[in-house]
């Protein structure tokens, strides 16, 4: 497994500094972040690599390897040696569809070979 980690705190860089994860011909990318950071980050996330798994969140601090910052966005990306994703997802119309949309999440889980969920 490899894994390096992004902290971007200077939009007008951030395209700059995303291109640098290209070496890791990432697997999955985490991204944690201020809300204003998501939509952009993700975008150019995207189409840079459209074969990853992305996910992430909105933060009220953001955790890296040098500590906590705020109004920022970490990116760690993961590239597994002999690890395969799979990723599902559902939509939640409420707060009582809490429970039925874990269902639904559940059934698009494999049965065979499961290590991990995430």
């Amino acid at each position: 497994m490899q894994v390096t980690q992004v902290i971007l705190n200077d939009k007008n860089k951030a395209s700059q500094n995303l291109q640098t994860l290209q070496a890791v011909q990432p697997d999955l990318l985490l991204v944690f972040g201020a809300i204003d950071w998501l939509p952009p980050v993700a975008d150019t996330l995207a189409g840079l690599f459209p074969q990853a798994i992305r996910m992430g969140c909105s933060t009220a601090g953001e955790i890296s390897t040098q500590g906590v910052s705020d109004n920022s966005c970490v990116v760690s990306a993961v590239r597994f040696e002999r690890t395969h994703l799979v990723t599902s997802s559902t939509t939640l119309a409420n707060m009582a569809d809490s429970l039925p949309a874990g269902q639904r999440l559940a059934q698009q889980l494999p049965q065979a070979g499961l290590r991990a969920v995430v």
